[in-house]
């Protein structure tokens, strides 16, 4: 009975091997001559232009130095947040959005070919906020950017 068991457990084995089936060619004194396909891959690259500061009472469009990815993709910049508190030199604050973003506080999307991005924001006052103290206000934004599929 154990080699009945062992032997089906071998029949198992080797029926559960698969060989890679090639497409080769082989050389010899009559054949010498062969070809095969060479495969190399570039991956998608970019250069996002982040500007040392954005006028938020102008419209703004975020600009790439390069764009070098696939048809089916795109670089999206997103703000990590919705709002960016602002200060001004009496140390009034307010928080700042900008109208223009696309999903998930997109600001700038960039397709292949195109060094500008599709989206132009510019700076409002965020929802409910009061009206502010006059100044000059400053603050700061952070960006993530990311490539992806087209949505």
């Amino acid at each position: 009975m154990k080699r009945i068991i062992s032997l089906s457990v071998c029949i198992m084995l080797l029926l559960s091997m698969s060989v890679p089936a090639f497409a080769e060619s082989y050389l010899s004194e009559f054949e010498n001559q062969g070809s095969t396909t060479i495969e190399y891959n570039v991956d998608s690259t970019y250069l996002i232009n982040i500007p040392e500061s954005i006028d938020a009472n102008q419209e703004y469009t975020f600009t790439a130095t390069y764009i070098n990815i696939l048809q089916s993709q795109q670089v999206n910049v997103y703000l990590t947040e919705p709002t960016i508190e602002m200060t001004n030199e009496s140390g009034d604050t307010l928080n700042l959005t900008f109208n223009g973003m696309g999903a998930n506080y997109c600001i700038a999307s960039f397709t292949k070919g195109n060094n500008t991005s599709s989206i132009t924001i510019f700076g409002t006052l965020a929802i409910d906020e009061p009206i502010p103290q006059a100044g000059h206000y400053t603050g700061i934004a952070e960006f993530n950017v990311s490539i992806g599929n087209i949505d």
